[in-house]
């Protein structure tokens, strides 16, 4: 019986096959510009070459910014004096730690819902006396993996601390602050 159930089944498909490639080679064949005619007429959508206004609307919403700062708040170690120094290397301007001269580019920080991580993007150049300035280090640092992009150096080691913002001070919150 076992042996027969399965004989059965082959035998019926193969019979049957041939009537169902039949039903399917008759149905009339519908080009793709007779069915896009028959939605458009359909749904009382006009003549299909009329103009189509794609433009975004009048108001956009901007994206949120994403949390991170516009200041990365860097650990810096002179291996010779053991000189533990932390640096605020603001966004786009030159932060110095010995002969290093260190440029911030871009600082993030995930949500406080997120995994804790701060990812920062550093140009760190070797400013010696007797020598032309030589890069060092450019690249992503991350706060959680100091291991994973490091700054090899023989004097000087530097790595990511944390993100924050600083508001830019104006003339007048000068002013005010004064006696």
């Amino acid at each position: 019986m076992r042996i027969v159930s399965p004989l059965i089944i082959l035998g019926a498909v193969t019979l049957c096959a041939p009537l169902a490639a039949q039903d399917l080679l008759e149905m009339p064949a519908e080009t793709p510009a007779d069915s896009v005619d028959v939605l458009f007429e359909e749904y009382g959508l006009g003549d299909e070459t009329e103009a189509i206004d794609v433009s975004p609307p009048a108001e956009v919403k901007a994206e949120p910014k994403p949390p991170g700062g516009n200041v990365a708040v860097l650990r810096a170690v002179d291996k010779i004096t053991a000189r533990v120094t932390d640096l605020d290397a603001p966004l786009n301007d030159v932060s110095s730690f010995g002969t290093l001269q260190i440029t911030m580019r871009y600082c993030y920080k995930n949500p406080p819902e997120d995994t804790p991580e701060v990812t920062v993007f550093l140009e760190v150049t070797d400013h010696r006396p007797d020598r032309e300035p030589e890069p060092v280090f450019t690249g992503w640092m991350f706060a959680s993996s100091p291991a994973l992009s490091a700054m090899e150096h023989p004097v000087y080691d530097v790595w990511v601390i944390d993100c924050k913002t600083v508001a830019p001070e104006t003339d007048e919150g000068i002013a005010s602050k004064s006696p």
